[in-house]
């Protein structure tokens, strides 16, 4: 039994060291990633628009979106 109580006492310890280490060196994508030709700020404010929610204006729904929507809807019902 003690050996077993040293071995989880050890994993934990070991867990905790590398949680540690790894938060201490983690970079974000766009920070690690960034080259000398491409200019990015915090993604998610640069692509869209600060106003942005991700909801559809009523001029974004066109006949031909309806139409396109009603068709994905029927071919899913039928496969």
């Amino acid at each position: 039994m003690k050996p077993f109580l040293v071995a989880v006492v050890a994993a934990v310890a070991i867990a905790f060291g590398a949680s540690v280490v790894l938060s201490a060196v983690q970079q974000l994508a766009y920070q690690k990633f960034a080259t000398p030709a491409v200019r990015l700020s915090e993604p998610g404010t640069n692509l869209v628009g600060l106003k942005w929610n991700g909801d559809p204006t009523a001029a974004d729904i066109t006949e031909q979106v309806r139409e396109k929507a009603e068709d994905e809807r029927l071919d899913a019902k039928g496969s």
